[in-house]
């Protein structure tokens, strides 16, 4: 069975992460067609990446994986634009724009001593500097930041945290892709709808009244706690 593919994205493409799976197993295709499926809500009439561990490559079937994969992607709307093997990868997603950043004595003494922790597989996040309308929507494979208000309506759909440093009167689906570690964190969580994976939590106008009553707007986060959804402030 296919297992949930990660998404890497970043400034040259988006990427789907095949390394951990049998491709010449003879359900992947079955089940990579479920997969795909899923990926079209988020990557509907993108061009993607798939990263491959390199022993594939000496398959006699490899060419056949390989265009069975475009198939189901092409399907779903999604073209396929490069196959990567492990090594090509990680030169593809850690060359992006990188910059020498001159380090003092004792950050080079203790460099050996610190985790390295491995920014290729964080997802990216979209900035959005602007007041979401009712209506508009928003699907993203990563983070979603919103400078403004998300308005009646207006629905936002993030497989990673969605944050609004605004009003969310809206609709908001972090984690989409299953994430139940994912958040939701609004500056006035007023009314309209959050779900974090598969759990719902809507909000009514009432509360949104209570709030202005108070007169503090305290930054509140929204997540899955004891398998329910919780809200709770920030700071």
């Amino acid at each position: 069975m296919v297992t949930q593919i990660p998404i890497k994205k970043n400034k040259k493409g988006t990427f789907l992460d095949l390394r951990s799976e049998q491709l010449n197993s003879p359900d992947f295709i079955r089940d990579f067609a479920d997969q795909a499926k899923d990926l079209a809500k988020f990557l509907s009439g993108a061009s993607v990446s798939i990263i491959i561990d390199p022993s594939i490559k000496n398959d006699e079937n490899f060419d056949l994986i390989i265009r069975e994969i475009r198939t189901e992607l092409n399907q779903e709307n999604i073209s396929l634009k490069a196959v990567l093997d492990s090594f090509e990868a990680t030169e593809s997603l850690i060359s992006n724009n990188t910059k020498n950043i001159p380090m003092s004595s004792e950050e080079a003494a203790s460099r050996s001593e610190k985790e390295v922790l491995d920014t290729s597989v964080l997802p990216e996040t979209l900035y959005v500097e602007a007041n979401l309308r009712s209506g508009q929507l928003i699907r993203y494979p990563g983070n979603v930041f919103v400078v403004g208000d998300v308005n009646p309506s207006a629905e936002i759909i993030a497989a990673g945290d969605v944050i609004i440093w605004g009003t969310l009167r809206g609709i908001v689906h972090a984690g989409a892709d299953g994430d139940k570690e994912a958040k939701v964190i609004a500056m006035d969580l007023s009314a309209g709808q959050v779900r974090i994976a598969d759990k719902v939590a809507a909000f009514k106008e009432v509360r949104a009244k209570d709030k202005k009553k108070d007169g503090n707007k305290v930054p509140e986060l929204v997540k899955i706690e004891n398998n329910d959804i919780i809200v709770k402030r920030y700071f």
